[in-house]
Parts: structure tokens; C-alpha cells; sequence
């Protein structure tokens, strides 16, 4: 019948529409990247890490955040497999903070805030990835425990635990 399938269309286009404005919510809140926290957003933070840190949660229904320290090799990893992860869902907002120097607010230092982070949330692990679902800290990956005690892991294997802990959309 023509006027269903005309109601079916219009449902189907409203769906569409939706979606679309979702997708654009998403991108101008910095999701389908993986990014430093602090470039862009740190300089209306004043510096404060942990104050665009939870502006970003507050913004986002799903965050990933990579605490990492530039010198610690086994964080490259990471960075390589978010940077592979975030364009390929839109739905969570991918982020990495550096936490060497967190002690340490002058020039070089990872800012004001980093340490209560690291403290608050209990990093202790380099790298660490940080689930926040709903603006809650839900799950912690610290190292490379929950892929298999190894660096060598698949992108998809990292997809798929974080799709465990409700990070991602499971496609």
C-alpha cells in the first residue's frame, strides 16, 4: 500500500536526519579523532587539565582517555591503535593526556590538575586507558593485561574489550 510505504520513507528519512545531527554533535565536540586534551581546549582551561577533562566528560557519553608519558615506549602502542579507532567510531571521543611531569606545573610540566587526575582516579599503570560512560569513570585497561599480556595486539582486539566495557558501538 502507497500510503505506508510512504510513512515507512518518511520514518526512515527522519531516522537519517537524526543521525546526521548526531554525527555533527559528535564532530563538534571533537569525536572521530584521537586528541592531546590540552591542545585546543587546554588554553581556555587556563592550563587546568583536570578542568577540561571534565568538560570533556561532561560533553561526551563515551570517552576513552590514554594517560601516557612520552618516554614510556609501550604508550606508543596505544597511541597507534586509538589513532586507528577513533575515526572509525564517531560515537566516543578519543583523548590522551600526558602525565610526565605531573608534579611539575612550569613550562614542560603536563599542567595544573594532571596530578589530582592521577591521583583521584587511581592511574598507576602506564599506559592506562580510562572508560568514562555517562561522565562516571566505568573501567580501567591498565597495560596490556586484558589483551593478552602483550603489546601484540590487533586493533580489533582492542575494539572488541573496549566494546566489552560499553566504550563502542559494536558494528
Amino acid at each position: 500500500n502507497d500510503s505506508e510505504l510512504e510513512k515507512l520513507r518518511e520514518r526512515r528519512l527522519a531516522q537519517m536526519k537524526q543521525g546526521a545531527e548526531q554525527r555533527q554533535k559528535w564532530i563538534e565536540n571533537g569525536h572521530g579523532v584521537y586528541s592531546d586534551l590540552m591542545e585546543g581546549s587546554g588554553s581556555q582551561h587556563g592550563g587546568d587539565v583536570a578542568k577540561a577533562f571534565f568538560e570533556a566528560v561532561k560533553k561526551s557519553n563515551r570517552v576513552v582517555i590514554h594517560f601516557y608519558r612520552p618516554t614510556t615506549r609501550s604508550c606508543d602502542v596505544f597511541h597507534a591503535a586509538l589513532g586507528n579507532l577513533a575515526p572509525k567510531h564517531p560515537e566516543t571521543r578519543f583523548l590522551k593526556i600526558n602525565v610526565e611531569g605531573c608534579d611539575d606545573v612550569r613550562e614542560g610540566g603536563a599542567g595544573v590538575g594532571a596530578k589530582y587526575l592521577v591521583e583521584k582516579l587511581g592511574i598507576v599503570v602506564m599506559p592506562t586507558l580510562l572508560i568514562v560512560k555517562d561522565r562516571k569513570a566505568s573501567h580501567q585497561l591498565r597495560g596490556f593485561d586484558e589483551l593478552g599480556g602483550s603489546d601484540d595486539f590487533s586493533v580489533n582486539d582492542l575494539a572488541y574489550i573496549l566494546g566489552g566495557h560499553g566504550a563502542l558501538t559494536r558494528k
